[in-house]
């Protein structure tokens, strides 16, 4: 067995490397019993990236056909490598090797189990191989078999041993599968049991009204951790269609936090920068400058969480039709084609495309939803907003059916902008609370001041926020200047609503 890597690397002189490499070659022909296994033998057949061309070396010693040799290397460097090396290529004949079949790779790991058996009388359940196969494909995609199912098997070997198993279980394989891809694998834990029961509730401490998306989203999580759906498609696609601040991107991070435990599981891109020609190189990869791609390093780098893509409709139409294939099939292959999966990442897309057809519906149907306690609803809006961005050609048809769910958000009611704004208050007297240790005294009649003044139709609740930072924030920064304020005082709301006011 040769290593290139070792012998390439043996020396920084190129005729000591041909000197090390005649003399392996010509002590293994006249041995006359030894068939020469090189790995990776594209690395001694190109003058390119780091290798040595030794061809030359390669016909003078194989002239005859003396020493059988077996040359491994990927399908990927053979055609980039090895092929325009026609010297090269008439010494040997080129065998594809398949991955084997499932039938073909579970004789393969009932093989390994056997002799680990034997050897350490460690025993392999037939229900943790079939786990492993079963597995392996869906959360390993970038590696391939059988070399990811004899990892996976020799993995839990090594913990078998560690901890004195005498067997090797399904659960074994879970934990292993767990640590590696960083994705929950198995047995459902019981925390992770009460938030799925509930994800609804979980949803709403953060998110005011938008019922039918919180409920789809749910719906999806459900459905994804607890296996019922054997497809690889991502856990589950959103496109999220509604005016500005009406709680979209506040969705999406909310479900990060609540689910997958810290915002940081959520992936960001703004689609406003992609709309140029270069965008799919710069997500994908490019091979001329060798620059791997946005999208596919971060997927892979957080194999489990949300992928958020504000503003969707501004990316370019090539982006577009990628994401249509990844939601589709789950896969992304990038340039330097290694695949990434997307199975245990949920999309959600969103979109002010149509805010305007919103507002007009709403005024069509005399909603006001800064005056009325509870405006009137316009039940067939999902449906017209649908058809209105289809019409204007915003999404191709093929895109808006792949996803798992197209939900509109209703402009906010009177009453829901209250509850956002105390919502958004309580966070506020939260952060000064742990910062300066000042007690926040947030009353109803404050959230509704600051919701009326605050609240834009055009902008939604997002200046709410905004408005709570300039005003009170600003003012409690003065009083803490001017002394009037310190450490461990309280501010009543008549105080802070004289702040707004």
């Amino acid at each position: 067995f040769l290593d290139t890597v070792q012998l390439v690397s043996s020396s920084k002189n190129l005729i000591d490397i041909k000197n090390t490499f005649e003399s392996l070659l010509s002590e293994a022909k006249h041995a006359g019993n030894i068939i020469l296994v090189i790995d990776t033998i594209d690395k001694i057949t190109s003058s390119q990236e780091d290798r040595v061309d030794l061809t030359e070396i390669f016909i003078e010693v194989l002239t005859d056909n003396d020493l059988p040799i077996i040359g491994i290397t990927t399908l990927e460097n053979f055609h980039k490598f090895i092929r325009p090396n026609l010297n090269f290529t008439r010494l040997f004949d080129k065998v594809d090797v398949e991955e084997p079949t499932h039938e073909d790779l579970l004789r393969i790991l009932i093989g390994r189990a056997l002799t680990n058996f034997n050897k350490l009388d460690i025993a392999t359940s037939f229900q943790a191989i079939l786990e492993i196969t079963d597995k392996s494909d869906r959360l390993i995609p970038e590696m391939k078999q059988p070399e990811k199912s004899i990892s996976i098997l020799e993995d839990c070997l090594v913990r078998a041993q560690k901890l004195a198993y005498k067997q090797i279980t399904k659960d074994t394989v879970d934990e292993i599968f767990s640590e590696k891809t960083k994705i929950p694998v198995g047995r459902i834990k019981q925390t992770e049991i009460e938030k799925l029961k509930d994800l609804e509730s979980y949803l709403h401490k953060r998110i005011i009204g938008q019922d039918e998306a919180i409920s789809q989203i749910a719906k999806a999580m459900r459905r994804a951790r607890t296996g019922l759906e054997k497809s690889k498609r991502p856990m589950g696609s959103f496109l999220f269609l509604g005016p500005t601040g009406v709680g979209k991107t506040e969705t999406a991070k909310a479900l990060a936090d609540a689910y997958f435990g810290k915002s940081s599981k959520m992936i960001r891109l703004d689609m406003t920068e992609y709309q140029s020609n270069d965008s799919p190189t710069r997500l994908i990869g490019d091979t001329t400058s060798k620059n791997p791609g946005l999208l596919a390093s971060l997927v892979r780098q957080n194999p489990f969480g949300l992928l958020l893509l504000d503003e969707f409709e501004k990316a370019n139409p090539y982006v577009q039709n990628l994401f249509l294939q990844i939601i589709d099939e789950g896969i992304l292959t990038d340039t330097f084609n290694k695949k990434v999966s997307f199975t245990n990442i949920i999309i959600i897309a969103t979109s002010n495309a149509g805010a305007e057809f919103i507002r007009e519906e709403v005024q069509k149907s005399e909603v006001q939803p800064r005056n009325e306690v509870e405006p009137q609803k316009n039940p067939s809006l999902s449906a017209k907003l649908i058809e209105y961005v289809l019409s204007k050609g915003l999404f191709n048809p093929e895109l808006i059916n792949r996803f798992d769910g197209v939900v509109v958000y209703h402009p906010l009611t009177r009453q829901q902008i209250v509850a956002v704004a105390k919502l958004m208050l309580n966070e506020f007297a939260a952060q000064i609370k742990d910062t300066k240790n000042i007690t926040l005294e947030i009353s109803d009649t404050l959230a509704i001041k600051v919701a009326e003044q605050g609240y834009n139709i055009q902008f939604g609740a997002r200046p709410i926020r905004r408005l709570i930072a300039d005003k009170i924030g600003d003012g409690i920064a003065k009083m803490i200047i001017e002394g009037t304020l310190k450490n461990g005082d309280k501010i009543d709301a008549s105080t802070l609503l004289q702040l707004v006011s």
